[in-house]
């Protein structure tokens, strides 16, 4: 069937509601559709070679206090089990800092004091973070160590978990959906790459930020050592924040995390499932049940349910990604390279609308 006819005629059952019948006649991965099992080697490298792109040079991820002001008086941009994150600007430039260690209290920003230890772990984790260079990935310009400062760059679009969840932010339609669910798997993706190799560890809507241009940028990676080691000092932010705090983060968890096994690729994996259930159903995961219920139900093997609203090839990516065996779960990096495919294909058609109606 020709590509120009299965786009119109899944385009037209689409218009007239009949979703399912689409999703089973012309399901929305055309040109030979690909699959996890039909990417080819040759394809997978040639994309993730667009992806490598250079490592910046010469950062400075040191930065002097003095240089960096928190506009505290501003709302709060998030917050979590790690701390706040505020407006600032580094030498005039706007930018994000999140007080890692600390919790706002009225006008200031009260931190805790860092041991040498973990002081010197930031610098170290620092130092990757800020030589990072890929579009779907938040850049980050430095640490004041002394504070727990991460200086990072602002996102004024805000988190993709409220965006989600809000009614009036009807900018997501289909294209677009396809074009964030791409971008966001393509940033995991970057991440790990065999030069880069950082495990995200707590991957959902709430660790995505949208710029102003609507750009996904993931964040929340990196000081994972730092992070691990300081939990006990750490002040933590009491309930879940409004971009989806560490109190809920047990519904993004893989199975086997809830067996005492490390983080690793794979459990970031599993939480990309989920995220691309959260994108598509625009809800959150096992809402409104007790997290012992979660976790029950995941080790049992229960995973959210799909609606009408997610397409077919996307239904697939999820559950794949979602597995409960981690051996069984796909590379990021094919996850993405789909539904990079996928979002080409839905502006295309979505340019072909329009122009029909024109």
């Amino acid at each position: 069937m020709a590509v120009f006819f299965r786009s119109f005629l899944r385009r037209k059952l689409l218009q007239y509601g009949f979703r399912r019948l689409a999703d089973i006649i012309v399901p929305d991965l055309t040109d030979d559709d690909f699959s996890l099992k039909s990417v080819k080697m040759e394809l997978l490298e040639g994309f993730l070679a667009k992806q490598k792109l250079p490592r910046l040079q010469d950062v400075m991820p040191e930065m002097s206090e003095s240089d960096v002001i928190v506009d505290t008086d501003a709302d709060v941009l998030g917050s979590g089990g790690y701390g706040t994150v505020f407006k600032g600007t580094h030498r005039k430039d706007a930018v994000a800092v999140k007080a890692m260690f600390g919790v706002s209290k009225g006008s200031s920003v009260t931190t805790v004091k860092l041991t040498a230890e973990v002081v010197e772990m930031m610098r170290r984790e620092a130092t990757i973070m800020c030589s990072l260079n890929h579009p779907n990935v938040l850049r980050v310009f430095g640490i004041v160590t002394e504070r727990g400062w991460i200086v990072m760059e602002l996102c004024e679009g805000g988190s993709l978990f409220d965006v989600l969840r809000d009614p009036d932010e009807t900018w997501l339609d289909a294209p677009e959906m396809a074009r964030v669910a791409a971008e966001t798997a393509t940033g995991v993706a970057y991440l790990h790459m065999r030069d880069v190799a950082i495990v995200h560890g707590d991957m959902k809507a709430g660790n995505v930020l949208l710029t102003k241009h609507r750009a996904v940028r993931i964040c929340d990676f990196g000081m994972s050592e730092a992070k691990d080691r300081s939990k006990t000092m750490s002040v933590a932010v009491a309930g879940s924040s409004s971009s989806g705090g560490a109190a809920m983060t047990v519904a993004w968890s893989a199975p086997e995390l809830f067996k005492a096994q490390p983080k690793a690729y794979a459990t970031d994996v599993y939480a990309l499932g989920i995220t691309l259930w959260e994108i598509y159903e625009r809800r959150e995961p096992f809402s409104n049940k007790p997290e012992a219920a979660v976790v029950s139900q995941v080790l049992s093997g229960e995973r959210p349910n799909f609606t009408s609203q997610t397409p077919a090839a996307v239904r697939e990516l999820a559950i794949a990604c979602w597995s409960k065996e981690p051996k069984r779960r796909p590379a990021a990096a094919k996850v993405a390279f789909i539904l990079t495919h996928m979002s080409t294909r839905a502006e295309r058609v979505a340019v072909g609308a329009t122009s029909t109606r024109v």
